[in-house]
């Protein structure tokens, strides 16, 4: 079943029946890892959100809505709340 440890400085340890695990520091950060897929999301207190997946994708998904993804062959995006993409750059490897 569900386990939950919380210490007295206010971080927590989740784990899940389905293998997730949710970790909380006593600074407001919580790291998710998603045991079926191996991502890992990082949500920072300011809303930002970071994810990391096994293939090398890296996401940022900021406040007001921009994401930043770096994908494993080095391209870099960044896209608007809109959906709009403002910048598209490619890393030389």
């Amino acid at each position: 079943g569900l386990q939950k440890t919380v210490w007295p400085d206010g971080s927590a340890l989740v784990k899940f029946p389905n293998g997730d695990v949710k970790e909380t520091s006593y600074t407001g950060v919580v790291v998710y890892t998603y045991a079926a897929t191996g991502c890992i999301q990082t949500t920072d207190p300011d809303g930002l959100e970071t994810l990391e997946f096994p293939s090398g994708q890296v996401e940022r998904h900021l406040p007001d809505g921009t994401k930043e993804i770096k994908f494993p062959n080095g391209v870099f995006k960044r896209i608007d709340g809109s959906g709009r993409e403002m910048a598209m750059d490619v890393a030389l490897n």
